[in-house]
């Protein structure tokens, strides 16, 4: 009887492997997350949006994608409500090598959760806002954060810290 449920369990998760298969040809494509960029711009300044035809015209700001979602769990960690991935709220204070990055995360234990890994270039990605901005820099260089930066990432769910240029 238990050979029998398991047989047909596994057929089942076979076709259920399969469909995606069958009708796409590949896995189903990854929700992607709008940019939130809503600005056009020519060679360097922002300009009106372009109609059809015109110069610049396609561009980024043009289309709406999925707008971000994010759900704050209460327990230092983020939902994605788009991509269904969840994300520490926390920054590490420490520069990490790739390696060590992956190190920490797989030694990680967070909301009850001891399963974290270091998230892949796609799925970083999701989280970039692409409205922020650096600033401008004073003149000598950049010895602090510039007043006008804006992060590259939603600080009401998000810890977020600039890097020490002087550290490297």
């Amino acid at each position: 009887m238990i050979c029998s449920m398991l047989k047909d369990f596994l057929q089942l998760c076979s076709i259920a492997c399969a469909v995606p298969l069958l009708l796409w040809g590949e896995w189903p494509p990854s929700p992607v997350v709008d940019t939130g960029q809503n600005l056009c711009y020519d060679i360097g300044e922002p300009i009106r949006t372009p109609r059809e035809g015109a110069a610049y015209f396609g561009q980024d700001a043009q289309y709406q994608g999925v707008q971000p979602s994010y759900r704050d769990n209460g327990d230092g960690t983020v939902t994605d409500l788009v991509t269904g991935l969840m994300w520490s709220q926390a920054t590490d204070p420490n520069k990490l090598s790739l390696e060590e990055a992956k190190q920490v995360a797989k030694d990680m234990t967070l909301a009850g959760y001891d399963d974290w890994r270091a998230p892949n270039v796609k799925e970083l990605y999701s989280l970039i806002d692409f409205r922020g901005v650096t600033g401008l820099m004073m003149r000598g260089g950049m010895s602090e954060v510039p007043a006008t930066s804006i992060p590259y990432i939603n600080t009401d769910y998000f810890e977020f810290r600039y890097g020490d240029v002087a550290q490297g």
